[in-house]
């Protein structure tokens, strides 16, 4: 069986593949309308044709598209920088992984594997050598474009992180010059967020909003979340705890990422227990 190649990295990797199911091959190079080819072949009798359509699935799944999402970053959206490239690729690996659903969700389900294996299908039912570049061209081509969707997304990804990582530094500073009106916040999440003082006193709406920056609403109204986000920056308390049983809440992250060590988090049942217990004891004296 021949597969002729036109990248040198492209048969180092599948004869890596090959190698790792304790299959020989070799190649060697040839010229084809001015152009250097790279035919690898392997025995016939060695590999039949429907483990060779599982290596080359393997090939493709786990080597050729992190290749082919770099391509697409650098060709087509001329990302350049390492570390950009970096960032952004690791989103789209999350995506391929299954680990961002929130992302993939976005598109058409597609079932990446099933797709290539009916392209390979095709091609290995054939006698003749087969060029993984044409391949690529005529047979992949839809899976092709829903690989710049992947990083078309991975994109806006990364931009939306960016954006919350200036958002979120720009906010620490802020509490950073804030002198603490407060010293402990008690803070519950329920439906909705409920303020506690350090003696387990629930605040008011309007105790809280008298404390209220406004200069944090009107600068960032689309980012500041009034009810939670916004208070708690105006008070800039020296502790804050959080009782949740959502600890991976996006507004309970933002949290941890500006206020930090002053966060502790605890479960609701945990309110309830520590308010109890500061009340026995403050009857108790």
């Amino acid at each position: 069986m021949e597969f002729i190649f036109k990248q040198w990295q492209d048969v180092m990797k599948f004869q890596q593949c090959l190698s790792e199911h304790a299959k020989s091959s070799w190649y060697h190079e040839t010229l084809f309308q001015n152009e250097k080819h790279f035919i690898l072949m392997t025995h016939i009798d060695e590999l039949d044709h429907e483990q060779a359509k599982n290596i080359m699935k393997e090939f493709l799944l786990f080597q050729k598209r992190a290749d082919w999402a770099r391509g697409i970053l650098e060709d087509q959206f001329f990302y350049s920088e390492e570390e950009e490239q970096g960032e952004i690729l690791a989103i789209v690996h999350e995506m391929l992984s299954g680990e961002r659903e929130e992302l993939t969700s976005l598109l058409e389900p597609m079932d990446d594997a099933y797709v290539i294996e009916e392209a390979l299908s095709s091609i290995f039912d054939q006698s003749d050598a087969i060029s993984f570049d044409s391949f690529i061209r005529f047979r992949l081509k839809k899976y092709m474009e829903r690989m710049v969707q992947y990083v078309e997304l991975a994109i806006d990804e990364y931009k939306m992180e960016q954006e919350y990582q200036a958002f979120t530094n720009m906010l620490r500073e802020y509490l950073g010059r804030k002198d603490p009106k407060i010293n402990v916040i008690h803070l519950l999440f329920e439906q909705e967020p409920f303020f506690y003082t350090e003696r387990f006193e629930m605040m008011t709406r309007q105790e809280i909003m008298a404390m209220l920056d406004k200069r944090l609403l009107t600068n960032h109204p689309v980012y500041i979340d009034s009810y939670t986000l916004a208070p708690l920056l105006s008070m800039a308390p020296n502790v804050i705890f959080i009782y949740t049983d959502h600890k991976d809440h996006g507004l309970i992250r933002t949290i941890l990422k500006i206020f930090e060590e002053r966060v502790c988090i605890l479960s609701k049942s945990e309110f309830w227990e520590e308010k109890k217990s500061f009340e026995e004891n403050a009857s108790a004296q």
